[in-house]
């Protein structure tokens, strides 16, 4: 505003001209306005003029203009639609932002060479209606995104990615209440260079590029005509100049134009002339009406449809042919390209069990986390059911997003008052280091999911060895079923004794599954049971193990000489709906009493339905099973959840046994000892795993444990050899002969 008064004065030399000034700072201080003839620096003389600085003064002027002397108006920097209409009704000719804001986005694109915009606005309502006003003329521009921060916000954090032209809407003021401007310049100069501004006062906080409303020219031709006796009222060609750090000259595109804003004439419109017009609109509507309203609904209809051809119906991310589309055009950038394959554990079971409107409110939440989560750092899409594709640029923003995924699916989903918990798995594969086109990037992406859900591991990043252990996989999953279809005969049944320290007896036993390959012999069931927990030959697994155990026990009547024996299930097995019903009508059919079964789960339950998970544990203890938390103390399970869930035993992990006699003893020993005093306080049977030596023995036994597991008195041992040890012949003196002095 100081140009404006120095070239208003300087251009009048024999008369006295005098500026009226007002913006929404000086607005409710000094009130020029408000009472301008009540003080003598105030009242308006013959050359007085006023100009309004912004929406908040021409606002104020429209409503009192009645009250006030009648003087030539300028108004510079107004951005509503509403005032503008109102004022260009009342001929005040106007100097608009909007042009200058377009040409310096339009600079900041052609000296950046970025496709995403972040704008910057003041947290008041002036900044963010001229935040609104710049994405709705930015929004048609071509930017492929466009986000807005407050200055405050940027101050505080910092920006987490670079990616993006940054172009300012207003000054920090905020921000300039409590801090100097020299200050903010050298931060913002520092932390967003180059920033580009449409404002030339903005250089003041660190601006160093933009196409600038030229304040002194404006305000020379405005002096210039005051001294000529010319009306304000005509138009005004409001000039832009090209402002830039010497720093970006180096950087400046060839065909740079500076263009100039013109503002029509626009006169006043006698009443009667309204009135016309108003009646020809009203004609013109009332003929017109039909066929806008049936364009507009064709039009609704093409977008739906031009929609629908990008976006998932369920989730409204981008569906697979748009999201393999941007992976196209990323790959072509020649830029490297990380890509997630993300699945989500689990979810068939849900949608199973609880229905396919419940899985698809998950679906729903989950696309919604993900959003939040990515949104301006990645590209990201549902390619199938279960199964998304998420794509970066940058390694550390790929592998920060995968990580906070999988910690932010640890809150439960709230979904019809139930809290369901997703886990999910993530094969994280680059180009073009591991890849040469998209369908190779894709398969790559995949191998490393499955490596990440056989690891049981939240995230795999892709190496050539998995492609190798995929192969193999594959073809073991192939011989398993078959092996499983065709009867069983590659599969054995082993059992690892549980022993009674007080009955110094053997009182059951826990049923392992050993398979001989016909080529490559024996494998160990920590490679053969990943490979199908993977799938749903799990299932048929299980299956076929508790349908042999129950058959062999009718047929050698073992139940009656021990208490029970303990099978292995999948979590899977529980969304399996007819899981205990089964189990019981097959007991029945082979004259087995329930008691003498107890099924043994890991803590992944944990991750499941609460309230299925009480269902169906419920129904299979209803039904005269046990029902056994394995490895507890080996994970997160916690002791709130043995009070919600009705097991009949917990088994202690042996990583709890091996401490007993360890350098830090003492405090394995409490704990022990506390687990023990829990159990019987919860009414639950505890079983110890993992017993090796005399001495863990002896020690469990003067802590009145009771049922044990280990190496110390059997081993794994086939079924055959399991049934003589528990004959009543043999029984007695069972427990008293450790496994290293039998060859089993």
């Amino acid at each position: 505003m100081h140009n404006l008064r120095y070239y208003f004065e300087s251009d009048n030399e024999n008369v006295n001209v005098r500026v009226h000034y007002l913006d929404a700072r000086d607005l409710s201080a000094h009130a020029y306005l408000q009472t301008p003839n009540q003080r003598d620096d105030y009242r308006f003389a013959r050359h007085d003029r006023v100009v309004l600085l912004d929406d908040p003064a021409l606002a104020y002027y429209l409503r009192q203009s009645s009250r006030l002397p009648s003087r030539d108006v300028a108004a510079i920097g107004i951005n509503n639609a509403t005032l503008l209409e109102r004022a260009h009704a009342q001929g005040i000719p106007l100097a608009l932002t909007t042009v200058a804001i377009e040409e310096s986005a339009g600079l900041a694109r052609q000296i950046t060479n970025k496709d995403a915009l972040l704008l910057l606005y003041s947290a008041t309502p002036a900044g963010r209606q001229l935040k609104q006003q710049a994405l709705e003329h930015l929004g048609e521009a071509g930017w492929e995104q466009i986000t807005a921060r407050t200055w405050e916000s940027v101050y505080a954090t910092g920006l987490e990615s670079k990616d993006q032209a940054i172009l300012a809407l207003d000054a920090p003021l905020m921000l300039a209440r409590h801090t100097p401007a020299s200050e903010l310049a050298d931060y913002f100069q520092q932390t967003l260079d180059p920033l580009f501004c449409y404002a030339a006062y903005l250089r003041d906080y660190g601006c160093v590029g933009g196409a600038f409303i030229n304040v002194a020219s404006l305000a020379h031709l405005v002096a210039h005509r005051l001294t000529h006796n010319e009306t304000l009222s005509q138009s005004l060609d409001v000039p832009l100049e090209l402002s830039l750090s010497y720093s970006l000259l180096d950087q400046l595109p060839p065909g740079i134009d500076v263009k100039v804003l013109d503002i029509p004439a626009f006169q006043q419109i006698p009443r009667w002339a309204w009135l016309v017009i108003l009646g020809l609109l009203l004609t013109l509507i009332s003929v017109a009406g039909i066929a806008w309203w049936r364009l507009r609904r064709k039009q609704q209809f093409v977008d739906l449809i031009a929609h629908e051809a990008e976006y998932d119906a369920l989730t409204h991310l981008y569906n697979r042919r748009k999201i393999l589309a941007v992976l196209e055009r990323m790959m072509a950038s020649e830029k490297p390209v990380w890509l997630l394959y993300v699945d989500l554990d689990g979810f068939r079971d849900i949608n199973d069990t609880l229905g396919h409107a419940q899985g698809d409110q998950l679906l729903q939440g989950f696309a919604k986390l993900l959003r939040s989560l990515a949104k301006g750092r990645a590209n990201y899409g549902r390619i199938g059911g279960d199964e998304f594709l998420i794509l970066c640029h940058q390694k550390k923003h790929a592998l920060t997003l995968a990580q906070r995924l999988v910690r932010e699916l640890d809150n439960p989903f709230l979904i019809d008052n139930q809290h369901l918990t997703l886990r999910c798995s993530i094969g994280v594969v680059t180009f073009p280091q591991q890849a040469e086109n998209a369908t190779q990037l894709l398969h790559c992406a995949e191998v490393a999911l499955y490596a990440a859900k056989s690891r049981d591991e939240p995230i795999a990043l892709f190496t050539e060895q998995m492609r190798n252990d995929q192969a193999r996989h594959t073809a073991l999953a192939q011989d398993l079923e078959r092996a499983i279809d065709e009867g069983g005969d590659q599969l054995e049944l082993h059992i690892q004794p549980i022993v009674s320290l007080k009955r110094q007896a053997i009182v059951g036993g826990e049923v392992l599954l050993r398979w001989r390959h016909p080529v490559e012999g024996s494998i160990s069931p920590g490679t053969f049971i990943p490979i199908a927990e993977g799938s749903d030959l799990i299932l048929k697994l299980n299956d076929w193990v508790v349908k042999q155990t129950i058959q062999r026990l009718a047929a050698e009547a073992l139940y009656r000489d021990i208490s029970y024996l303990a099978i292995n299930i999948s979590a899977k097995q529980l969304y399996a709906r007819r899981f205990a019903a089964e189990a019981s009508e097959l007991a029945k059919q082979y004259g087995v009493p329930s008691r003498a079964l107890s099924f043994e789960m890991t803590e992944h339950v944990r991750l499941m339905d609460i309230t299925s998970v009480q269902q169906q544990i419920l129904e299979l203890r209803d039904a005269g099973f046990g029902v056994a938390l394995d490895d507890f103390g080996a994970g997160y399970t916690s002791i709130s959840f043995l009070q919600q869930i009705q097991f009949s035993s917990v088994k202690i992990d042996r990583s709890l046994t091996a401490g007993l006699c360890s350098d830090n003893a003492d405090t394995s020993r409490h704990l022990m000892q506390g687990l023990l005093y829990l159990g019987d306080r919860l009414s639950k049977q505890v079983i110890i795993e993992g017993v090796e030596t005399l001495a863990e023995s002896d020690l469990l036994q003067n802590m009145g444990a009771d049922h044990v597991q280990g190496y110390y008195y059997y081993r794994p041992m086939p079924w055959e050899d399991f049934t003589r040890q528990v004959k009543p012949s043999l029984s007695a003196n069972a427990a008293r002969h450790p496994a290293h002095r039998q060859q089993h």
